[in-house]
């Protein structure tokens, strides 16, 4: 689908064999990524401490950062996936953020804001103690209160709004507004690949056309009149899926936008596709009418990984095979 990065966010690592096998994964394909390392979360046993009160395996943690990820300058980099205010005790949430800023890492939260989460003040605590800043990811955040939400995005932190999974599960209304209002721009993601496309043209078509319509209702509202001018333009969009989602990885600084210095990280769509045909306006082409089918080409770091809209990837087949295995164990383990 012409992705050239994704944030891996990994968090059913039950043990080092398993973070091994996924970071070997993203390393055969080539992609760009931030590997977020995360733990498992089984319904405690009787006895069992529930995961909600276990605190992200340091050791693990320093295994991977003292050797694979030794180095930030690498194709694959590493993060946090972390439980987050919402969904463990203030002495887990304290313990992970702490970790997290002593080995200079992004702590990426899925974070609802609901009013049944563990830590209804954990933010304004973990503000005071400065544990809260650039490093940290929240993903939704659609029920968090202003001034909550005021806090977050003053304190430098991304915030990632994953649009279709949101308005799928009756999760609420996608934060794209609301910060909007605030200054600030999010990064947009998928979420749950199981569930949805990974294709990220549909994210920023949702994404955008959401908040326009709420927008729009608004005007509506107080003028019985639509808007005569669109709130978003596709820019913006397209920025979403880009350099937003670039400074929210750290890793703007590489790519995100075409500049000089900046590694080559490039996708080519084919403009005489007859769903683009003839193309008038580039980046309204792209955020309206493009789709995975149109990636002619894929470069990351410089290297091609998809050319003429076929992959570069030898052995694609035996992959495929595996996963088919993988997918009927699977099925035939959760039937019986």
């Amino acid at each position: 689908n012409g992705a050239t990065t994704i944030f891996d966010w990994c968090h059913n690592n039950a043990t080092p064999g398993h973070t091994d096998a996924a970071i070997r994964g993203l390393q055969e394909t080539g992609i760009r990524a931030v590997f977020g390392h995360g733990s498992p979360k089984p319904n405690a046993k009787k006895g069992q401490l529930p995961y909600t009160h276990m605190p992200h395996p340091r050791s693990e943690l320093e295994r991977l950062r003292k050797g694979i990820f030794a180095s930030d300058n690498n194709l694959i980099t590493l993060a946090m996936a972390a439980l987050g205010p919402d969904f463990s005790t203030w002495e887990v949430t304290e313990h992970d953020f702490k970790l997290a800023k002593e080995l200079d890492l992004i702590i990426s939260s899925h974070v609802w804001g609901a009013p049944n989460r563990m830590n209804k003040n954990g933010y304004r605590k973990l503000a005071k103690m400065n544990l809260l800043g650039p490093n940290h990811n929240l993903v939704h955040g659609v029920y968090l209160g202003a001034s909550e939400l005021k806090l977050i995005v003053d304190s430098g932190a991304s915030i990632t709004v994953t649009p279709e999974v949101e308005l799928q599960m009756s999760h609420g209304i996608p934060l794209t507004g609301r910060l909007r209002e605030l200054g600030f721009q999010p990064s947009i993601g998928v979420d749950v690949e199981s569930n949805i496309s990974g294709d990220m043209f549909t994210i920023m078509r949702m994404a955008m056309q959401t908040q326009r319509n709420l927008d729009n209702q608004c005007i509506a509202q107080k003028t019985k009149m639509p808007a005569q001018k669109l709130s978003i333009k596709p820019k913006e969009a397209l920025e979403w899926a880009t350099i937003e989602s670039a400074k929210a990885l750290r890793l703007d600084k590489k790519v995100g936008s075409l500049k000089p210095g900046k590694q080559a990280d490039l996708i080519l769509i084919n403009k005489n596709d007859l769903n683009l045909f003839p193309v008038n306006d580039a980046v309204e082409a792209v955020v309206f009418h493009a789709n995975g089918s149109n990636v002619d080409t894929v470069i990351i770091a410089g290297k091609i990984k998809k050319r003429n809209g076929k992959l570069n990837y030898r052995g694609i087949e035996k992959k495929k095979a595996l996963l088919a295995r993988s997918s009927q164990r699977i099925l035939k383990c959760a039937s019986s």
